[in-house]
């Protein structure tokens, strides 16, 4: 088991600070955007290991396992395949959320995927304060995955936050 060390770039300190100044005053939900590469994905990641795990070992063992019941992730399954080789632990947290097929790995995220996100949303969060889900990819959703998230966005849970993550806003 690996110890989860956040990357943020240097061109995204301003940002990191901004988020993390005060978590407590954040909306429910965030998007990032921009062009591929600029380690948007690393930062949504290293503000939810921010906000869940800090002063906390037990949601730290628990997110470096990748077995966190407070952290969800969403991606298309050609993603979490890449994702599996650069970043294991999100990898993980991911194939939670993909159904077993024969065939390619899907290239979006689906109706299916949204159902059991959810389906995990109808309760409190379970150990951190705040329950955080991210959905890297965001603009791969088709249609239906997307009406059906659009729901959890507009009545959110509790105590959630959406970080929403894509190279390009869709029309």
């Amino acid at each position: 088991m690996s110890n989860y060390r956040p990357t943020i770039h240097p061109w995204n300190q301003e940002l990191w600070q901004s988020l993390t100044s005060e978590p407590e005053r954040s909306n429910h939900a965030l998007l990032f955007t921009g062009n591929a590469g600029l380690g948007k994905q690393a930062l949504a990641t290293a503000l939810a290991h921010s906000l869940m795990c800090d002063n906390h070992s037990q949601s730290a063992s628990l997110f470096n396992a990748a077995s966190h019941p407070d952290l969800h992730v969403l991606m298309p399954e050609v993603m979490v395949n890449e994702t599996l080789l650069t970043d294991e632990t999100i990898g993980k947290f991911a194939q939670r959320y993909i159904q077993d097929h024969a065939g390619k790995p899907k290239k979006v995220i689906n109706i299916e995927q949204i159902r059991i996100l959810s389906s995990a949303l109808t309760t409190h969060p379970h150990i951190a304060r705040t329950r955080i889900v991210l959905v890297f990819g965001a603009d791969s959703m088709n249609t239906n995955a997307a009406n059906a998230f659009l729901k959890n966005l507009e009545e959110p849970p509790a105590n959630t936050l959406f970080v929403l993550v894509t190279d390009q806003i869709s029309n």
